[in-house]
């Protein structure tokens, strides 16, 4: 063998060895990228959105015209359905682990009560036995709540199984309402209208030290609190002269913007993606004179507004509202 035949040799060896490297490089960027996609799309915690639907039942179909509770992904896609019941469930919430869901249920006779779902679907347990609505689902396991009604309410806490029940607020006539926990768990943010006119305030998670973030008049009004993950911000509605819109504001009540401005729509229960980079809210839809809700989610500078639901075929009836995008950090495995 000449000297020129080995190199040659040396050199195919090299080339077809730097093909072979190639080629695994590429098949593990593809395979990485690829069950990437997969673990997205299978829904970890956080990645779906719980959210209450109200089909308009059609003839022919097993649906139902009473509002359950659904669960999709993030930009609207493969809805299923957690409950199927008599009775109207809203204000689905995610447990820190992102396997359980709660909600409140509305029975016409005996009234609100908080349910806990499996995220995959499956029986209901009830949770409280007292009147109690729109649950907030703390990183240290607690549940808080309350009994609200048009004119009272006062704000609760209890643990996931339903016991050790603890009273935060005492001042019904003050309608204390619609509690939302700091992602630490030391805090809760919540609507009150002990000055008159419902405005959103801060308390230590016993209860003490209430500070008030935002001052309004009658008939103006804030509502629906909500924390940012990193505990920076609090989006919340604000309706103002008639208008409904929704804002942000940093966790001690300065800086307060607006984010949307649809007037004559609603903008209304904001909820914050668990990267803190996006919103989802709900609005009316055309014709806004029907008073019919979709979910909507925008940049969390408002920006770049997507309807979500409600897109299935033109004239869709259902209605999609109090949406719940888990309380999951950012890089929660």
């Amino acid at each position: 063998m000449t000297a020129t035949t080995s190199a040659t040799q040396r050199a195919l060896t090299t080339f077809i060895g730097l093909l072979i490297v190639t080629g695994v490089s590429v098949w593990a960027l593809t395979y990485s990228s690829t069950a990437a996609r997969s673990q997205a799309s299978r829904g970890a915690p956080g990645s779906e959105i719980a959210f209450t639907r109200t089909e308009h039942a059609l003839p022919g179909t097993d649906e139902s015209n009473l509002a359950e509770i659904w669960v999709m992904n993030s930009d609207g896609a493969d809805r299923r359905r957690l409950t199927n019941n008599d009775t109207f469930d809203l204000g689905a919430v995610w447990s820190p682990d992102g396997h359980m869901s709660a909600c409140y249920s509305v029975d016409p006779v005996t009234g609100p009560h908080i349910f806990l779902i499996p995220a995959a679907g499956g029986d209901q347990t009830q949770l409280t036995e007292m009147r109690s609505r729109f649950p907030s689902w703390s990183e240290n396991d607690k549940i808080a709540f309350d009994n609200g009604g048009p004119t009272s309410g006062d704000i609760f806490v209890s643990i996931p199984d339903g016991s050790a029940v603890e009273q935060l607020t005492n001042s019904p006539a003050a309608r204390n309402i619609r509690p939302d926990w700091s992602p630490d768990g030391d805090k809760i943010a919540f609507v009150s209208r002990r000055t008159g006119s419902d405005d959103i305030y801060v308390m230590n998670d016993d209860g003490s030290d209430v500070i008030r973030l935002t001052t309004t008049s009658k008939p103006d009004a804030d509502n629906a609190p909500r924390w940012s993950p990193d505990g920076e911000k609090i989006a919340f509605q604000r309706t103002l002269n008639g208008h409904t819109e929704i804002y942000t504001m940093n966790a001690d009540g300065t800086d307060q913007t607006r984010l949307t401005s649809n007037y004559p729509a609603r903008n209304q229960n904001p909820v914050w993606s668990p990267d803190g980079q996006e919103i989802a809210f709900e609005r009316d839809v055309e014709p806004i004179a029907s008073r019919t809700l979709q979910i909507f989610v925008m940049n969390a500078d408002g920006s770049d507004q997507k309807q979500i639901t409600g897109l299935d075929f033109p004239g869709d009836p259902s209605q999609n509202n109090h949406a719940g995008w888990g309380r999951e950090h950012p890089g929660r495995p």
